[in-house]
């Protein structure tokens, strides 16, 4: 489905979606270990534009996530 906008996924069971942008469930009290690890910004927050963060630990997480 190459349509703009569509269903929300969940994002951290499969099956994963290969859409470049996608619109994800957040739950207010669980966040998935990839989202942590990447920063993800609160759900109650709105930004036009987020900083660029890079550290150790998200290449960490990449070389060992299944």
């Amino acid at each position: 489905d190459v349509t703009l906008g569509g269903k929300p996924v969940t994002l951290d069971q499969p099956p994963f979606s290969d859409r470049r942008t996608v619109y994800g469930r957040v739950r207010r009290g669980y966040l998935p270990a990839v989202m942590r690890a990447f920063d993800f910004p609160g759900s109650e927050e709105a930004l036009m534009r987020r900083s660029e963060t890079t550290t150790p630990m998200q290449a960490l997480y990449l070389m060992n996530s299944p």
